[in-house]
């Protein structure tokens, strides 16, 4: 494997969850999972996908991969995203329904889970 696709995927990745975070505190809500959500973030990033962080989250663990110059971590990717799926979006998407209701139902219908 090559370096350079590590170091982009770092970048970009990087750069995403970066401008995921200033949305959402610009929008006075938080990332924490923890924490009651306030505001339904429709802009910035999330205007292309539902899950930013966790896209970002992806593209950086396949950076490190790459800079690792290993194929075994590319291996437990898709069991690491099913768990992401069933174990945390799918949860979040049923808080966020109850939250916000018909807002949330109408954001989902318009912007893709994850890309």
């Amino acid at each position: 494997m090559s370096v350079w696709p590590g170091i982009v995927l770092l970048i970009l990745s990087g750069a995403l969850a970066r401008w995921s975070f200033v949305t959402m505190r610009h929008a006075s809500t938080t990332a924490n999972p923890r924490e009651a959500t306030i505001t339904l973030v429709v802009d910035g990033p999330f205007r292309f996908s539902r899950n930013p962080i966790y896209v970002a989250m992806t593209g950086l663990y396949l950076g490190i991969s790459f800079l690792a110059n290993t194929w075994w971590p590319v291996g437990l990717l898709g069991p690491l995203l099913l768990l992401m799926h069933y174990g945390v979006v799918v949860r979040e998407e049923r808080y966020l329904a109850g939250q916000f209701g018909p807002s949330y139902r109408a954001y989902q219908s318009s912007v893709r889970r994850w890309l």
